[in-house]
């Protein structure tokens, strides 16, 4: 079957990396052919605009909303900003309709893309679908109210036309339901783990690599290292409330370190709390990392941390960094909201969201008890198979029987 994804991100993106190329890669190798059609962080100084990755083929046709260079992530004012939006919704809408397909699977329930899959629909008379990993209504900062609406009326209205919808979590799926969508016409499928994690656990050049990246972290082997490694925005991830936490840990553990692995548009703000809390010695900042190497900053600490505050937004995300620390077999401390619980089982541990305490007890707690953490490592190795890409596709596959 030949399915288009339309993506307003780049596959270097979170959701980019972590969702819709792994999953487009496990579709071909189950004899699908998926093309990616999609917007880039930095589009004039990407190389190729056209190519295949591992069978999938990927067009990058605009701008995104934002640009990233380096660690910093950047916003365009509203003139250029409406400028983006129209030209990248047209390049879209013109690559969908010029692709060859009999589906087409939209990536996030945003505007841009909507209305690219709902004129192709209309024209090429296929079936359209909906992969929704996120509530873009609050997933996104706006400068104005009316931006919010505009969002929240696209994400709504999609579900009068779309053959299917899968979604990450329960918090989507009830969202869709709430609105009258049929619910057997919902799949919730989590985010998987990339195969390529659980491949670079079993190289034989693992202990060689690790050993070279704590060397130029000047990571002593005495050190208690922690990981967090995510978007550096405080509007989905409370890295303020870790920052605050480990300065606790440190206190009762003087040989931690955190480990802040990422970029984005609140890394100096989180750079001057760490100055603020004198924790400049302990709390390592790396900036943004190839995802490739992502697997291999997740190996360099005992535990990894996805700290949130209890609101709308944390409650309807799952967290792609929860599925990767399982991957790379590192135990999680994450926060209790939506179906992480769910997700995480016995191979890390909840706390209460927004709660300082809660996780600087949790990060200790763990520090204090290998042999506690040991039992989560080999429960995060039983819950690869079930979480892996090659088993979830399956399940994922089934919304094209919607017709």
């Amino acid at each position: 079957m030949r399915i288009t994804f339309i993506l307003t991100q780049s596959l270097e993106s979170p959701g980019g990396a972590g969702r819709y190329l792994p999953l487009a890669k496990a579709l071909t190798n189950i004899g699908h052919q998926i093309t990616i059609i999609a917007l880039h962080h930095n589009l004039k100084n990407i190389r190729e605009k056209c190519f295949f990755m591992n069978g999938v083929k990927v067009i990058y046709v605009g701008q995104m909303h934002v640009k990233k260079i380096g660690s910093s992530k950047y916003y365009y004012g509203l003139i250029p900003l409406t400028w983006i939006i129209l030209t990248g919704t047209i390049k879209l809408t013109y690559a969908a309709l010029i692709t060859r397909c009999e589906a087409i699977h939209i990536c996030k329930a945003q505007p841009m893309n909507i209305i690219a899959g709902w004129v192709a629909k209309k024209i090429k008379k296929v079936p359209l679908y909906l992969d929704s990993d996120d509530y873009e209504t609050q997933n996104n900062r706006f400068k104005y109210t009316w931006q919010q609406k505009i969002v929240a009326r696209f994400e709504n209205q999609i579900s009068n036309f779309a053959t299917g919808i899968t979604v990450s979590n329960s918090f989507i799926a009830n969202h869709y339901k709430s609105l009258g969508y049929p619910i057997n016409q919902i799949i919730k499928i989590p985010h998987g783990i990339n195969p390529e994690i659980i491949y670079h656990s079993s190289t034989s050049t693992l202990p060689e690599k690790l050993a070279i990246l704590r060397t130029s972290l000047s990571l002593k082997g005495t050190d208690r290292v922690i990981v967090y490694i995510g978007s550096m925005s405080l509007l989905s991830h409370a890295i303020d409330l870790l920052v605050k936490a480990f300065q606790i840990v440190y206190e009762h553990i003087p040989q931690s370190k955190l480990l802040l692995v990422g970029g984005g548009e609140d890394i100096d703000a989180i750079q001057k709390l760490v100055n603020a809390y004198q924790l400049d010695e302990q709390i390592i900042f790396t900036g943004r990392v190839k995802n490739a190497e992502i697997f291999y900053y997740y190996r360099l600490g005992e535990i990894s941390i996805d700290p949130k505050y209890k609101t709308e937004l944390s409650e309807s995300t799952l967290s792609i960094k929860v599925l990767e620390s399982i991957g790379a077999g590192v135990p999680c401390i994450a926060a209790d909201t939506g179906d992480t619980k769910s997700i995480i089982g016995k191979s890390g541990l909840v706390v209460e969201p927004g709660n300082i305490e809660a996780l600087a007890s949790a990060i200790i707690d763990c520090l204090e008890n290998p042999s506690r953490l040991e039992e989560m490592k080999n429960e995060c190795k039983a819950l690869q198979n079930k979480y892996g890409w090659s088993a979830l596709v399956r399940e994922f596959e089934q919304i094209y029987s919607f017709q």
